[in-house]
């Protein structure tokens, strides 16, 4: 699959980023930090999912440092548990973490979907406007409200768990 994000990587050992050959191979690296088991390799998993979707905005390196200074060995561990126990862990139980910078449906997605992008998908405000041109597809199962962003409900999260996202 192509996207029309660069196939930016940041690698925090050498704290350089890195410009890998496709976006497929940064699903492959961040998946493979985010299922490791090693807080740290999960640590890089998580920054590198922000590093990535933010990263056509100024405000990347700011959520990124943000994150990597807020986040809890408590949360990574708790990461590390979930993300080995779950391939495709259920939206609320990514938002249970509560992890920074991952509190909306879009960057919870993004966890998903590096987790397992053969069989999930990132969802935000803009996709969601394909709901309307294809009222049959598993967005038209999410309930949105009047927020500025889709919020992860229990609701939405069984759409997720039982539509074609999954």
């Amino acid at each position: 699959m192509s996207y029309a994000f660069p196939p930016d990587h940041f690698d925090f050992s050498r704290n350089a980023p890195e410009r890998l050959a496709d976006t497929r191979a940064v699903e492959v690296a961040i998946g493979r930090e985010l299922r490791s088991g090693d807080p740290e390799r999960v640590n890089n998993g998580l920054s590198n999912i922000l590093y990535w979707g933010y990263g056509q905005m100024g405000i990347r390196d700011t959520r990124v440092r943000r994150f990597r200074i807020k986040v809890t060995s408590s949360q990574l561990d708790q990461s590390c548990a979930l993300f080995r126990r779950s391939r495709l862990p259920s939206v609320v139980e990514i938002k249970n973490l509560s992890l920074p910078e991952f509190a909306r449906l879009s960057f919870v997605s993004k966890i998903r979907m590096f987790l397992d992008p053969d069989h999930s998908a990132t969802l935000d405000l803009q996709i969601m406007k394909i709901h309307k041109r294809c009222p049959t597809t598993v967005l038209a199962q999410l309930c949105i409200g009047s927020s500025t962003s889709i919020p992860i409900t229990e609701n939405n999260s069984n759409a997720l768990k039982h539509g074609a996202a999954e």
